[in-house]
């Protein structure tokens, strides 16, 4: 007797702008994105647009009534109308939310391409399906297509085995420095580390004592610290309360004498730890507190062995020596097939490229880098 073959159905794909503050999608969302990194969470797109302005839609693909995919746009009026990721300093790069197949890609360009003349994602992960998924759509449309590496990836650790066998792989200074730097701070003091992930008077507290410390040192001297700005304190105070509201979010301490000396800042969730903040106490800098932080943080997170990336950002000086592999990210452009949309490839992309593969503008180049000064990245002491 044969049995019949389980074939799966097919999707009945269509795709819909949402407004992200619409309560009634949010179920949908959050169970999209739990095996994503938080940074594809709805809450951080609400805590964004709250703290820095602007209006987004969630361009979403349904497989029937339910959502599969989405991503926030912003409409923009140039040359040509443009749907434009959200993109500031604070994002280390942007997901795709769901699981988006070519299929579902070519009805969300298809959507988002009956609005606009050009569909524009910065800082996306260059070798993630969705960005595969939308690059094929677009050549199955015939549409024009830019994608180019940005000079900065995504710096992270692959977090893998034992925290032994991981130790061994780290660079032979911290292995032998950072375990005398810990004792040397125990000396000094009650050094304790700390996890704070829940919403409420403790981690308010920890929060206002981090964004102070971060004043305090380099950042504070040359930098952009957090309490410098409004905006950006409402938004990592909002960020941090509302994901930890969704066990998404925690802050990691180092603590002497109950005095916070180092903290970092991270959403966690899905398989990956994004650190998006970090500062020392820099009376403590010889003893590289920051370091020793990250070394317990490591550690922790190889023993409970929920996270696979380690994700430090872009890539600078000290997070090279820590990361284990840099994840490519690209600009995409999709231009739909109108006039106008032809008109903005011409005379942006595809104009740009000849310019600077002209005879008189390579030599420009050579000669700006023969005269530029060499040296290596710069990097936070103590960090």
């Amino acid at each position: 007797m044969r049995h019949p073959v389980p074939t799966t159905p097919p999707r009945r794909y269509h795709a819909a702008s949402v407004d992200p503050d619409s309560r009634a999608f949010s179920p949908a969302w959050e169970a999209l994105t739990r095996a994503q990194s938080p940074l594809a969470d709805v809450t951080w797109i609400r805590c964004f647009l709250d703290a820095f302005g602007g209006r987004a839609e969630l361009h979403t693909v349904y497989d029937a009534e339910r959502p599969v995919a989405s991503i926030p746009l912003v409409r923009t009026q140039g040359l040509a109308r443009t749907l434009v990721s959200l993109d500031n300093e604070h994002n280390p790069y942007w997901l795709v939310t769901g699981d988006l197949d070519v299929d579902g890609a070519e009805h969300l360009l298809d959507h988002a391409l009956a609005h606009a003349e050009c569909v524009f994602l910065r800082r996306l992960p260059m070798e993630s399906p969705a960005c595969g998924a939308l690059v094929a759509a677009a050549g199955r449309m015939r549409l024009p297509v830019v994608q180019i590496e940005s000079e900065a990836g995504d710096a992270r650790m692959v977090l893998r085995g034992t925290w032994d066998a991981f130790r061994a792989k780290l660079p032979k200074n911290f292995q032998r420095d950072l375990p005398r730097k810990q004792r040397q701070l125990e000396k000094r003091g009650r050094l304790a580390f700390a996890e704070l992930d829940e919403p409420g008077p403790a981690l308010d507290a920890a929060l206002a004592e981090c964004f102070a410390l971060e004043t305090r040192g380099w950042k504070g001297e040359r930098g952009s610290p957090i309490a410098a700005d409004r905006r950006t304190l409402r938004f990592y105070g909002e960020l941090a309360r509302a994901l930890a509201a969704r066990d998404r979010f925690v802050l990691y301490t180092l603590s002497l004498d109950d005095r916070i000396i180092a903290f970092e800042y991270c959403l966690r969730g899905g398989g990956h730890c994004e650190m998006l903040k970090l500062s020392f106490d820099p009376a403590f800098e010889k003893q590289s507190p920051g370091q020793v932080l990250r070394m317990r943080i490591l550690e922790r997170e190889l023993e409970r062995g929920d996270v696979r990336y380690y994700h430090l950002g872009r890539p600078s000086g000290w997070k090279l020596r820590w990361a284990t592999e840099v994840a490519p990210l690209c600009t995409l452009r999709i231009y739909a097939r109108t006039p106008r949309a032809r008109a903005a490839h011409l005379l942006g992309p595809v104009l740009r490229a000849r310019l600077k593969a002209s005879p008189l503008a390579v030599r420009i180049r050579d000669r700006v880098q023969r005269l530029r000064p060499h040296g290596g990245v710069a990097s936070a002491p103590g960090s």
